[in-house]
């Protein structure tokens, strides 16, 4: 199924090295036991060009609708994709590798002014009201299909309903203890690893906290529990300040983390990009906690590095 192009239309691009054979990679991506999973809570998928490929649940926006329009078993599937009222199409390739499997998604706008690809995000917008990026999107997309790769992917859940609310919270189980878990949490060197790029923490109520980011983030510990809890101001660009808190608790030999991001009064406008940017933190953080061989030593710049550039591309090019 072949779809118009015309200068208005747009390409985002990225690829991730996933440890597993092409045959593993094409079902997750394509079985809807295996998509339920990672990816969404109930699929319906009819594998041919023409078919459905309806995906639903609070982690996919706008799903149901999809359709596929290209097919090539084992190797390539297209399938559309309206988001907010656009266009679209998302295109995943495999590529065999001596160390795994090479998936690249393709995503791109169809003929439609309400979706812009920027050089550092595709940003679906309303009006002004509304965005999501979508590089921050498969960002989430990709590290929940590594973990489940893996056999231990979080239990995250994004909730991309634009009504407004008041808080993000996220939550999930990590194969770490509790101590593990709260250590990286809490302590500079493991939060180089996943969130921070100069991170600077005095870990007691009213610490002060630093992730080193330009933009700020957070600024002085509000609570901090030894093991279990640690919350604190964010002040983020020119928004008003919010508040953070992370608790961990004990699920036998495991560990379940808590993320709550409150106080969004008024709303941001890009408030859904806050729940799928702490959902793809919170990938990275099971991932460094699960010991993955290619995230281990990475420090937060390498890893975005990592993910960005070195697994292939993100690159927004005229059609």
């Amino acid at each position: 199924m072949e779809h118009p192009r015309n200068s208005r239309g747009l390409e985002f691009v990225r690829s991730i090295l996933l440890n597993a054979a092409p045959d593993q990679v094409w079902r997750a991506l394509t079985d809807e036991r295996e998509l339920c999973r990672w990816f969404c809570d109930s699929a319906n998928v009819d594998l041919r060009e023409g078919g459905r490929f309806a995906l639903l649940g609070p982690g996919v926006l706008d799903g149901g609708a999809q359709i596929i329009t290209s097919l090539a078993i084992g190797r390539r599937m297209s399938f559309s994709w309206p988001l907010r009222d656009a266009s679209t199409e998302v295109t995943w390739e495999l590529e065999s590798q001596l160390d795994g499997t090479r998936l690249t998604v393709k995503h791109r706008a169809l003929h439609n002014d309400r979706l812009r690809f920027t050089a550092s995000a595709a940003v679906i917008s309303e009006q002004n009201t509304r965005r999501l990026y979508v590089n921050d999107l498969w960002t989430y997309y990709l590290l929940a299909l590594r973990l489940h790769l893996s056999g231990n992917a979080p239990a995250l859940k994004l909730n991309l309903d634009w009504s407004p609310r008041d808080v993000v919270e996220l939550s999930f189980e990590t194969g770490a203890d509790s101590d593990r878990a709260f250590a990286a949490l809490s302590q500079a060197e493991h939060l180089n690893k996943w969130i921070a790029t100069d991170a600077r923490i005095d870990p007691r109520t009213g610490g002060e906290l630093s992730y080193g980011w330009s933009n700020d983030g957070p600024t002085k510990i509000s609570a901090f529990e030894e093991g279990k809890c640690i919350a604190y101001d964010w002040h983020y660009a020119d928004e008003a300040g919010t508040h953070v808190e992370w608790r961990v608790e004990s699920v036998g030999a495991r560990a379940r983390i808590t993320l709550r991001h409150s106080g969004f009064a008024p709303m941001p406008a890009d408030y859904a990009d806050y729940v799928i940017g702490w959902a793809g933190f919170c990938a990275r953080l099971a991932l460094y906690l699960q010991d993955d061989l290619a995230y281990e030593a990475l420090s937060i710049e390498d890893h975005i590095e990592w993910l960005y550039a070195q697994t292939e591309r993100i690159k927004t090019t005229p059609l």
